[in-house]
């Protein structure tokens, strides 16, 4: 069911002063919206690998996959190709956040980076290895990541970095922005100059939300939306896509267990049977769902339509979040499905 909501300004919050208006939002309703299976068979082609996945990233720029095996090595190769061709030895998680032009792999918590092109070993980018950090994106050859820690009254607060590529050490962008200690988590779908916070309360029939959005150019925190209706069940996560500026906000209601905010004063619920999404692309409003039955669907939240992939493999049971990833043009979902104890990598054509 489609529910327009009412929207009103109020005055933004913000660390230094205000900044921007926020929109008051009342999501609801009686009913998950019906989802609708697409009758078009995805086409499946197992990859060509070295050995068992344990991470990958998709550069869509240059159509090329960079992929660690549990052997701790790193390899390349072209999307289509059979061959791979070892780039280095990878003792660190490979992380998603791809450079937009392809030029560097980033891994995830021990901060460190690679030059496709021209590296001979890992660029260690953290003002402190002690530290986890958290990828968040580029922009052009800076990398912008966030990492959690105590403040000077021992309160958890965020901290905004960046590094540029070739760099010894990467430099504080704003200092301690509140994190949990205040109530904040951190969301997804962040994108230069913006970094996507949330914060949630329990109330009588359910959870209200409000997102807040950090500059990186002011170090200003503002409200951006206000959900006052409270939404059903207990907050999960919560995610801006860019590409279509909509959110999704995942829940733990056995039948309203997914928001979808399409940004134009509608947003909806489906039922996903308390199945958890995971999104496929952060750009695109589209999750990827593993079923109890260890089947799963693509769902594209827009149209409310499903791609059933149980006819690609027999079982998605030990599938992770990590293992989907739907290419930017929307053709083709990236899986690494794990069989027989070793995890192998598969491309499903979507579209043709």
């Amino acid at each position: 069911m489609m529910h327009y909501l009412k929207l009103s300004l109020i005055t933004a919050l913000s660390l230094c002063s205000p900044a921007l208006s926020a929109v008051i939002k009342e999501c609801g309703g009686d009913g998950p919206t019906p989802i609708i299976h697409e009758n078009v068979t995805p086409k499946y082609q197992q990859m060509s690998t070295m050995g068992s996945i344990l991470e990958y990233s998709v550069s869509d720029a240059t159509n090329e996959l960079f992929y660690r095996t549990d052997g701790k090595e790193l390899y390349q190769t072209t999307i289509g190709s059979t061959k791979s061709t070892k780039v280095a030895d990878a003792p660190y998680v490979l992380s998603r956040v791809m450079h937009k032009k392809g030029n560097y792999l980033v891994t995830e918590g021990d901060a460190y980076i690679w030059n496709i092109a021209s590296s001979k070993a890992w660029e260690a980018m953290t003002l402190s290895t002690t530290i986890p950090v958290t990828p968040l994106y580029w922009e052009s050859d800076l990398l912008y990541s966030v990492r959690e820690e105590d403040d000077k009254f021992g309160t958890p607060s965020w901290h905004v970095q960046k590094y540029k590529a070739g760099d010894a050490y990467s430099n504080r962008v704003c200092g301690f922005i509140p994190a949990k200690g205040h109530g904040y988590e951190l969301a997804g779908g962040h994108h230069f100059p913006y970094v996507y916070f949330y914060k949630t309360s329990s109330v009588v029939g359910g959870t209200t939300l409000t997102l807040y959005r950090f500059d990186t150019r002011t170090c200003l925190m503002n409200t951006l939306a206000a959900y006052t209706k409270p939404i059903s069940g207990n907050i999960k996560w919560v995610h801006w896509f860019t590409g279509s500026s909509t959110i999704a906000v995942a829940t733990d209601h056995p039948t309203k267990n997914l928001l979808y905010d399409q940004g134009k004063g509608i947003c909806n619920y489906f039922d996903l049977g308390g199945d958890e999404p995971v999104i496929a692309n952060p750009r695109m409003p589209v999750v990827a769902v593993v079923r109890s039955d260890n089947s799963a669907d693509l769902i594209h939240l827009q149209t409310g339509k499903k791609n059933d992939l149980s006819s690609t493999s027999n079982n998605y049971s030990n599938t992770r979040l990590q293992d989907f990833y739907l290419t930017n043009d929307g053709k083709s979902l990236f899986v690494a499905p794990e069989s027989g104890g070793t995890r192998e990598l598969v491309q499903i054509r979507i579209k043709p």
